[in-house]
C-alpha cells in the first residue's frame, strides 16, 4: 500500500506554508487567536524562516498529502557551540518545531518527519539532537529513543 503522504526538504519558497503550520501549532497549544498579534506572528515567522533557510541556520521538512497540502512540518536548528564532554562536535542540533495536522496524527507523519531530521543530523556528524517536548509529543519522542533530561530530551547518535 503506498504511503498517503511524502516527506520533502523545505525551501525558502515554502515559508508561507511552513508559517501556517507553525501558527496552527501555537493556536492548539495556547490561546493565540486570529487578529493583529496572530497576523504579525505569521508575517515574522514567514520572514525569519525564509532567512534562516537561506543561511542554513534552519533545516526543515514538510509532509505533503497526495494533493500537495502540508499535513506536517518539522524544523531543526543547527548552531555553533563549544565542544563539551557530552557533545564533542562544535555545533548543536535542536528541534524547534514539530507539527502534524490533527486528521493526520497517528498515521506515521510525525515519525517520518523526525526520521528525516535525524538522518540529516547524522549525516552532518551530530552527536545528539535536543528538543523540548510537549506532553502529546512525548510518547513519539520516547519511541524514537529520546530520553528525558532535566527539562528537555535528547537522542544520542
Amino acid at each position: 500500500m503506498p504511503t498517503p503522504f511524502q516527506i520533502r526538504r523545505a525551501t525558502r519558497d515554502d515559508a508561507a506554508r511552513f508559517a501556517e503550520g507553525r501558527l496552527a501549532l501555537f493556536r492548539e497549544m495556547s490561546d493565540l487567536a486570529e487578529g493583529p498579534d496572530h497576523d504579525a506572528l505569521l508575517r515574522d515567522t514567514r520572514d525569519v524562516f525564509a532567512d534562516q533557510i537561506a543561511r542554513g541556520a534552519t533545516l526543515a521538512w514538510l509532509a505533503l498529502d497526495a494533493a500537495g497540502h502540508v499535513v506536517g512540518s518539522v524544523a531543526l536548528h543547527v548552531f555553533e557551540r563549544l565542544p563539551s564532554v557530552s557533545n564533542r562536535v562544535p555545533f548543536e542540533a535542536y528541534v524547534s518545531h514539530v507539527w502534524v495536522a490533527s486528521a493526520w496524527r497517528r498515521r506515521g507523519v510525525g515519525r517520518a518527519l523526525m526520521d528525516a531530521l535525524a538522518a540529516e543530523a547524522r549525516a552532518r556528524g551530530a552527536q545528539r539532537i535536543r528538543l523540548h517536548a510537549t506532553e502529546p509529543g512525548r510518547k513519539l519522542y520516547e519511541a524514537l529513543g529520546y530520553r528525558l533530561r532535566s527539562n528537555d530530551m535528547e537522542l544520542r547518535l
